[in-house]
């Protein structure tokens, strides 16, 4: 099935960062990118190119998203990474531009 943009662009990273009065422990700030494969218990997600990541499903990026999501969460000890994420900088969001409806 061919596929075309949505004009829905869709980030391939988070960052996650801490300080303690002020500082930032060792090893922040932390990257983890969702084209990275994962494990969120029974699923283990493989690794993906940008372009396989650009052409998942609706569906499928949306499972995905979600279960890094958790992946997040649990690595840092974060109850709600939604409630914690930059609202300039959501996951996904309408960029015509950088991705052209039909092309």
């Amino acid at each position: 099935m061919a596929w075309v943009n949505t004009g829905i662009e869709r980030a391939e990273s988070v960052v996650i960062y801490k300080t303690v009065n002020g500082v930032a422990p060792t090893g922040y700030p932390k990257f983890y990118d969702i084209l990275l494969e994962f494990t969120v218990a029974p699923t283990t997600y493989p690794q993906i190119t940008s372009a396989a990541f650009a052409q998942l499903s609706t569906g499928d990026y949306a499972t995905r998203l979600a279960a890094f999501k958790v992946y997040v969460q649990n690595e840092e000890g974060i109850a709600d990474l939604d409630a914690i994420t930059d609202s300039e900088k959501p996951a996904y969001r309408e960029n015509t531009t950088a991705c052209p409806i039909g092309e």
